[in-house]
Formats: structure tokens, sequence, C-alpha cells
């Protein structure tokens, strides 16, 4: 890039992570910020960082600097992330979105075993893909954003949240970012969650707790069982305790 092409980059990064309604974000807020050029997310601070900042820099090449540029790109668990958008922005205000870790996962699920990335049960994919729950450990993560770029510049949003009251969710978002609000109403195409989960049709979260308990022990949702302590007489090769005479029970 020429010296006299002025490198523009996003103020505001959506780090996601996916699956919590990024897509529907980048959709609303089209037209109203300007984001990536031809994609909806680059991935450079997680995978294509050694293509250098002014390959990322080129998506926003339209940016004219009137209006405020982001990114929605999941970027919340990479653990490099943090660091190298402090570098290249370090007043970077951050947007993140948290999900039961439960749903989270098993939307991933869902995602992997729709395009064959995995086949297999919901428990037999997070024994292949530890990463599918792994990266649930919001707090751990979380950590670092907070130290990189203050507490203040790291929007934390639920998405039941978004789910119950997209429009309520969206003035959080817009109001943090600074850009003016946008009415939901007027806006019929984008007015509901299109990346919502099927699934949750079914029934309420609680219902993995019920189907795949042994994958909510592995990652951490639900205590182990606890071993059963059997009373002496029940154990192999221990003698049984003698049995009182009648006389003495009666005693």
């Amino acid at each position: 890039m020429t010296a006299t092409i002025k490198r523009r980059l996003p103020t505001i990064i959506g780090a996601g992570p996916g699956r919590t309604g990024t897509t529907w974000l980048h959709r609303v807020l089209e037209g109203r910020v300007d984001l990536p050029y031809g994609v909806k997310e680059t991935q450079f601070f997680s995978t294509y960082y050694d293509k250098g900042i002014d390959w990322y820099s080129r998506h926003f090449r339209y940016a004219t600097g009137e209006r405020t540029i982001a990114e929605i790109c999941p970027y919340l668990f990479h653990p490099l992330a943090p660091d190298r958008i402090k570098t290249h922005i370090p007043n970077c205000r951050v947007i993140t979105t948290l999900r039961s870790p439960i749903d989270h996962s098993f939307s991933a699920y869902k995602l992997v075993t729709h395009y064959a990335w995995a086949r297999g049960s919901f428990d037999e994919v997070l024994k292949s893909r530890p990463n599918l729950g792994g990266g649930n450990r919001y707090a751990f993560h979380l950590r670092k954003w907070f130290e990189n770029f203050g507490r203040e510049n790291v929007l934390v949003t639920m998405y039941d949240e978004l789910r119950a009251d997209p429009q309520k969710y969206l003035d959080q978002v817009t109001d943090f970012i600074g850009v003016e609000r946008i009415a939901l109403s007027a806006r019929p195409e984008i007015g509901t969650l299109r990346d919502a989960p099927d699934v949750l049709a079914q029934g309420p979260p609680a219902i993995w707790c019920n189907k795949f308990p042994r994958a909510q022990r592995r990652l951490g949702f639900l205590p182990r069982p606890r071993r059963t302590i059997r009373p002496p007489d029940s154990r192999a090769g221990r003698a049984s305790a003698p049995t009182l005479p009648p006389r003495s029970r009666s005693a």
C-alpha cells in the first residue's frame, strides 16, 4: 500500500463467538457501518495474520471514514487474537455475545455434522473435537480481552437476550459503538434471528441435560457421578457381619 493511501482499519470488532447471532448482527449493521468488502469474516487476526496488515486494510478500501468501521468475526476464543488486535487497533471496542454452553456446543455440533466435517453422535464428536466444548470457558477467554482493552471497552451481551428481545439487544450494540439506533420494525427481512438453531423449537435448553449427560460431564456442566459405597458385608472377599441371636435383637 502506497504512502499516499491512508490505511483504514475497524474500530469495532464483533468477536463472537460463532453460533451466537453474528450473521444476524452483520446483516443488521450493513449500510449503517463500513464492513469488510466482499466477505463477511476476514479471519485476519486468527488465520491469515501472516498476510500482513495491508492485506487486512484492503478489505476496508471503500470506507471513507464518515461511518464507523467494523468487522463481525469470531475471534473471542483465539489465544493470539487479543494481542494482535491490540497491536494494530489499540483503541478497539469489542462486542461479545455469550450463549448457554450446552446450546453453544450443540449448535457447533450441528454445524460440523451438517457440512460433514465430522460424523457421529454428540458425545462421539465431542471426543474427537474437544474444542467444541473447550471454548465455552468464557471467563478464561474474556479476561485477556478485558486486560488488553479495558472492561469498559468490551460489551458483554447474552444470546438469550437477543432471542427474547432483538430490538433491545440491538440498541445495546448501537449505543455501545456510537451509531444511530436501528429500528427492526422498519426492516422486516432481518427482524428475526435467521441463524438461530432450529433445534430450540423442539423444547427448552434443558432437553440437552436429559439427552447428553455424558457429554455434559465431559464439558464440566454436570458433576461426575459419585462412586457408590457398598456396605461391608457386600464387598468381595470380605466376611459377612455376624448375625445376632434372636435374644440379643430383642434386648
